[in-house]
């Protein structure tokens, strides 16, 4: 409601400025931007075509109103905001690619392989450790290609993060960025499950923390995140990918259950 508010006198205000003031009035409206992202998805999506309506190559409200559509599952309408924010800004190769996972969420992966190949030709040193540099080369070229490409990271990142990686490009099923980014699409997730920690490794310290349990089960051959934790118990909620599911179920190391 605050925000349906906010937006309001934002039009009503703009009936009355005269155009040599949306400069001023855009830069109030960014400041509340980032702020109104956190809180309210609709708000902000408001707030951002309002911004866009002043300012047509505000690149900020661009790429801000294609990541909450992205994130609300709404891949489609996320497109042109995508668009727009590439046409502003041409040197930033995480929105090109996040465009590519646009498209390739609505039309398939032929459609955003231009997209991930731009993106990874413009990548610098830093970029390729966030945006997934091993990942994009797996999609693009294969699994070997890809392995090659990690291994050049082995120093540089953490153990849990190559073994995930490892596993997800050794794994890889030809199915796109979303198979090695689950978060872009919820969908791709299981139900929960719960794993219980023997005394011995959780008393010891071996496994009593999330990022402990995800770098055991990925030394394992299996990927998962953790959502929640039971102290009192020593168990820990987590989930994972329908990929690594019935290798989940096979291990014998843990207690698991589904939830």
């Amino acid at each position: 409601m605050r925000i349906a508010k906010l937006t309001l006198l934002f039009l009503l205000s703009f009936c009355s400025f005269t155009e040599q003031n949306n400069s001023e009035l855009v830069y109030k409206l960014e400041a509340q931007l980032d702020s109104t992202f956190n809180v309210d998805f609709n708000g902000g999506l408001n707030l951002a075509d309002s911004i866009i309506s002043l300012d047509p190559n505000n690149r900020k409200a661009s790429k801000l109103a294609a990541l909450i559509l992205l994130n609300r599952n709404r891949p489609k309408d996320a497109i042109p905001y995508f668009k727009r924010a590439v046409q502003i800004d041409q040197s930033n190769p995480a929105i090109i690619i996040l465009a590519g996972v646009s498209l390739e969420r609505t039309y398939g992966l032929d459609s955003a392989s231009r997209f991930y190949q731009l993106g990874l030709d413009m990548m610098d040193s830093s970029y390729r450790g966030t945006i997934g540099e091993p990942q994009l080369v797996t999609v693009l070229f294969g699994r070997e290609r890809g392995m090659k490409k990690l291994d050049e990271y082995y120093e540089s990142i953490s153990s849990k993060f190559y073994h995930q990686l490892k596993n997800d490009i050794e794994s890889y099923e030809g199915k796109g960025v979303l198979e090695f980014f689950p978060i872009l699409d919820s969908s791709l997730y299981s139900n929960e499950f719960y794993v219980t920690i023997p005394d011995q490794l959780y008393d010891n310290g071996v496994i009593n923390g999330m990022d402990k349990l995800e770098l055991s089960f990925a030394k394992m051959g299996v990927n998962i995140s953790c959502s929640g934790t039971d102290h009192d118990n020593k168990g820990f909620r987590f989930q994972t990918t329908s990929k690594y599911e019935n290798r989940l179920l096979e291990l014998d190391t843990f207690k698991i259950k589904r939830l």
